[in-house]
Parts: C-alpha cells; structure tokens; sequence
C-alpha cells in the first residue's frame, strides 16, 4: 500500500473557532428518548391515561382477581389535571385525565390490577407511591406487592382513610434480588369502592426523576445546546401543566400516536416540565433552545413562557418561576416558532400565509417581553421538499423577527433499499449512507446562495440545521456504519458552516435513537455515541489548513487550542475494504499520542468500534477499513 501524504499548514488559519453549538442535540419526548430512556420510572402508563383494555382494565396494566369487580376510567373524578383545567385539554380529549375507580361488590373476594415486565435490580433503592381515594365510610386497607415468578421481593400495606379523597402513600424497599420480569399487584379485598388517582415507582437515585447513567452519557457526547420539547411533540406540548407537581401533570395525547408516542400508547407522560430541562442543561453544560407550540398557544402565553423563562422575579410570570425556587431567570436565548410547518404532520393550517400571520405575532409578543432572543423559522426546509414558496413568501415579511431557518434532512437507506446480508448488498448500503451529507450540503448551498441572492434582512439570516440522523434510527440499534455516517457529517459541518452561515447544527437525537442506548439496568454509547466524544474535542479550537482534497477516502480536520496548549488532527478513513497509510507532514509532532476507532462488524446492529491507544506517534499511521484516528500534540 502506497503511503499517502496529508499536509497540514498549521500557521494558515481558516476562519474563526469551532462554534460549539454545531454538536448540539435535541431532547424529544418521542417514543423511547424519555419513556423508557432518560426518565427513571419504571411504571407505563402510570396516570391510567386513554381508553381502558378489554374488562376495564387500563392499557398496560391487568386486573387481578375476582371477575365480578367492575373497572372504570373515570374522567370527571381524576387526580391528574392540567394546569388550567380540562379546556386545555387539545384535541378536545378527555382521556389525558382519568382515575381508575375499583368496585369490589362481593366482602372477601381479590380485586386490583398489576402490571409486569419492572426492572429491579439487588441492593438498589426504589421509591414507590400511589395516590389514592376511597370511597366508603371506614377504612380499606391496600396491599401492595413486588414479585417474581417464586419470589416476593417486597409487600407492604397501606390503609385509605374512611371518606378521604386523593390521600398520598408512599414507601421505600430494597431490590433483594435483579430481575427485568417483577411483577407489582395493587389489591384489597373488601367489599368497597377505591379510586386510583396515580402510582409511581422509581430508583431513589435520581437527578430530579431523570436516570444519573443516561445523564452521564449525555456528558460523555457533549451537549452545549438542547432542543426540546421538540420536534413533533412540540405541537402537542402544554408548558404551563409542568409547572404542577410531576404526579399532578396530565399525559399528552399525541396527534401522530404511530408516529411520536407508538411505545407509550399514544401518550406522554410528562415527567420533564421546564424547570427540570433548564436544571439538565445546567448538569450538562448545555444552553437551553425551546421551541414553541405555534399552531395551539397564542401568542399571549407564549410570551408567558418566556417571561417565565426570562423574566425578572418582579414581573408576573417570573415570580411564578421565583415562587417556585428558582429566583434568577434562566436566560434561554434560543426560541423556535414552531416545528416543521408545511410538513402536513404537524397541526395548523400548513401554509406559508398561515404560518406567517401566527409567526409575526408571536414573534412581536415575545419580543415584547425580551427584546434580546434569537428565533428560529420553521418550514419545509429539507432536500426531500420544494420550498421555495415559503422562502418566497415567508422571508421578507419575518426575517426582521427571525436570526435562523431551520432545516431537517434524515438518511432514508433504512427505509428503501437497506441490505445488511448480502456482500455487495452491505457495501452498497455503506456507501449509500456516509454519502448523504454531501447530498444535503449541496442543497444547502443553494439554499444559502438562494438567501443572499434576495439581499437585505433575508442575506442577513442564519441556517440552523438543528435535525439530522438516519431515518428511523429510532427503531434499530446503530451500528458502526452509522458511526461512519456520524464522523463524516460532523466533518462536514466543521468544514462547511462557516461559508453556509450555519453556526447551530443539532443531531436528532441522542437518547436511545442513535448515540446513546438506555436499557434497564445501564446505558451506553452506540458507535454514533463513540464518534460525537472524539469529535467534540475540536469544539472551541481554531481550523488550520489541511490539504486533503486528493484523498478521495480521507477526510481530514485539524484545530489548535491555545488555552489548553494542544492540536488536534482527525483523519476519517471512509474506503470500505481498503486501509490506508498516511502520512502527516508539516507539523512537528511533539508528545503527540493517537486513538485509533477501528470500525469491525460494521453492518451488524449495535456493533461498536474497537478503541485502541496507539501511544507514541511520529508522523505516520496505518488506518483500517471504515476508521478514524485522532492525534492530539502538545503546541
């Protein structure tokens, strides 16, 4: 094999620093990123939302004992609310409020429900409560209990007081042995009619009901910014319900069950409001970016919204925030308008007039609160859609409001054409898939070129491109081909972002949807999680030239960090069966040590690369098929 030779010109700076936001991320509550993902509860569908299973029973849970007990879910006597009451309710849907009522006609006879498939793990603390009210003139008494198929692992009684109505109960046992099939059964046995309003069970360990270990690989990646609540559920998103106690908060029923909420039955749970997101992105170091629910709030709340969020303790909304513990404002600078308006799959009127005539008075409102926001325009911006109605219509009349456009593009070799069984089928899938960012670069370039052309207030605005992925890595464990996919993008953005205008770029998204996957008993990085936290070490470094424009399998990157007295070069070696031996020239390598990401297995699900510590490194390095190698040196 041929040496190749890489020169780098490390006194030719290219531009100004890695802006640290083009590794940010979104956090959605989509199907498993918070159900199942970053929340720690371990009950489904805990609040007894939506229609009941067959014998009443709710989904998600079974009736235990006696057939002649009657089940309903009773919308009008529930626990869970939202904040401003039942016409708050979108959709019109009472099913996001109801309290399972259990009528046991006959003294003596088991009546209750149970749920299986809970995760407890031997020594682990765990904090269960449910919330009840009873209905008779004396006493029932619940028993509560966690088994395995021969074991009981904890029981425990409770009593409801005679007439009590919504009376807390709460308890904490240790896991005695670790199993992901304990089953929880709520009885009593009483001739009586109980309500349940909502149950819990959760580790005690928790970061404000979040899972530590997920929040450990958000860390792990780098998280500068967070976009959340969405995406897609950002239309169905009501701020105001999280700021009632996380017990109290209604579920969310989705507009696109199938599409935002298929694991949870079509609804969220709400377990992250505001104040715990702005708390996760203090953990992780991350700036908060919040995307509004356009298409329902008017722009009289969202402008509450960001008071709350922004305002001083002496105006209305942020002495609700102060109230609440947290005196000093929480400066999210970052405001999307909306989410994908012109899809067809978000709510509203999917027109450019429409958005515009909603997006201007919001924009308005919300300026009037805080003059000094960013906001980002939703649209059809991809490279699947023609929209140049919108930039048309759109643009001249809210870049005076916005500072972005946002823009979306997902790598669709998942849905047409994926072959990981065949030889040439894997190979073509490989090359299929890391080919997509160029793909999307070329039709970002004539978007920005299709921006500064109209001139004024429109060549002034900013691209965001604040989703990317494959498409449906939601549904699959990432392999290393999606971590090739991952390094060339990031390449890419590194490269291009300045030319395009394009400082924020955010990965969609991390938690159990790509770079991070949650299981039960711990979480880990995927193969697209390994290359986000080699990568971020170039975030906040100055570019130097490289020249790699002859190396058709080589993508090359390289910044210097005077604060931290270090260089860092990345070589992206993307040939499928071939490995190449590079040499880097023009920079004298002093201390330098190497990290080898060496790609095996790559078409295999969950298939990670193998990282190794070369050591010692003088100028040259021998690069596997489909790898990437980092070089750090000392100035």
């Amino acid at each position: 094999m041929k040496t190749m030779e890489i020169m780098a010109f490390p006194n030719e700076i290219i531009g100004s620093e890695v802006q640290k936001h083009l590794l940010g991320h979104n956090i959605e509550h989509t199907r498993g990123a918070i159900f199942q993902g970053l929340s720690a509860q371990l009950l489904r569908n805990r609040k007894f939302a939506g229609k009941p299973a067959r014998k009443g029973a709710p989904a998600q849970w079974f009736r235990v004992g006696s057939p002649q007990a009657f089940f309903t879910l009773d919308p009008i006597d529930s626990y869970v609310k939202h904040y401003e009451g039942p016409e708050k309710s979108l959709y019109g849907n009472n099913n996001e409020t109801n309290g399972l009522a259990i009528q046991n006609p006959v003294e003596g006879r088991l009546a209750g429900i149970g749920q299986s498939e809970l995760a407890i793990r031997k020594g682990e603390k765990y904090d269960f409560c449910i919330v009840c009210a009873n209905k008779m003139a004396f006493a029932v008494v619940l028993d509560i209990s966690f088994t395995t198929e021969d074991k009981i692992l904890h029981e425990q009684g409770i009593t409801l007081s005679p007439q009590s109505n919504w009376e807390k109960h709460e308890f904490t046992f240790l896991g005695s042995e670790t199993t992901s099939n304990a089953t929880l059964k709520i009885t009593y046995k009483q001739q009586a009619h109980i309500v349940l309003g909502v149950c819990s069970l959760i580790p005690s360990d928790t970061f404000l009901g979040m899972r530590v270990d997920a929040i450990a690989c958000l860390k792990e990646i780098g998280a500068p910014l967070l976009r959340w609540p969405g995406g897609n559920f950002s239309g169905e998103y009501r701020w105001k319900d999280g700021l009632l106690d996380r017990d109290v908060r209604a579920p969310l029923l989705s507009f696109m069950p199938i599409e935002t909420q298929p694991f949870s039955g079509g609804f969220d749970d709400h377990e992250i409001g505001i104040d715990e997101f702005i708390a996760l992105c203090r953990e992780v170091d991350a700036d908060p970016y919040i995307t509004i629910n356009l298409n329902w709030d008017s722009p009289e709340e969202s402008a509450q919204f960001l008071e709350y969020c922004n305002g001083s303790k002496e105006t209305r909304w942020g002495s609700v925030r102060a109230s609440r513990g947290y005196e000093e404002p929480y400066n999210v600078k970052f405001w999307s308008l909306g989410n994908e308006f012109g899809h067809g799959h978000m709510e509203g009127l999917n027109s450019p007039k429409y958005y515009l005539t909603k997006a201007q008075d919001t924009a308005r409102a919300m300026k009037k609160v805080d003059p000094t926001i960013e906001f980002f325009a939703s649209g059809p911006y991809t490279p699947e859609r023609e929209y140049s109605s919108w930039t048309d219509e759109t643009l001249p009349l809210l870049a005076e409001y916005i500072s972005y456009i946002s823009y979306h593009a997902y790598q669709w070799s998942y849905v047409h054409g994926l072959d990981i069984v065949t030889a040439e089928g894997i190979k073509r899938t490989y090359y299929d898939i890391i080919k997509a960012p160029e793909f999307w670069i070329s039709d970002l370039r004539a978007l920005r070129k299709n921006l500064d052309k109209k001139g004024g207030a429109i060549a002034n605005l900013q691209i965001a491109f604040d989703e990317w992925n494959t498409f449906f890595a939601w549904y699959h464990s990432p392999s290393v081909m999606e971590g090739m996919f991952t390094a060339v993008m990031i390449d890419m953005l590194f490269k291009e972002y300045q030319a395009l205008k394009m400082p924020v770029c955010m990965y969609f998204q991390p938690l159990n949807e790509g770079a991070i996957e949650i299981s039960p008993f711990h979480s880990e990085l995927t193969a697209m999680g390994q290359v986000f936290k080699v990568m971020k070490n170039h975030l906040s470094g100055i570019p130097f030239k490289i020249d790699d424009s002859s190396k058709s399998s080589l993508r090359c990157f390289g910044t210097i960090h005077p604060n931290k007295g270090v260089g860092i070069i990345t070589a992206v070696h993307t040939a499928y069966d071939e490995e190449a031996h590079i040499r880097l020239t023009g920079i004298e390598f002093k201390d330098a040590r190497v990290t080898l990401l060496r790609g095996q297995n790559i078409h295999i699900p969950g298939s990670l690369f193998v990282i190794e510590d070369i050591g010692d490194f003088i100028d040259t390095v021998i690069l596997p098929p489909h790898s990437i190698v980092q070089v750090k040196y000392s100035l």
